[in-house]
């Protein structure tokens, strides 16, 4: 149960470091 919210916690932080993921501007823009 721990370890999924790890995973949540860092993937959270590699988004924001990252600044913008494929991913995420796919999903915002559609286009």
């Amino acid at each position: 149960m721990l370890t999924r919210l790890f995973i949540v916690f860092i993937f959270s932080f590699i988004n924001r470091h990252g600044g913008r993921s494929s991913q995420y501007e796919s999903q915002h823009n559609p286009e």
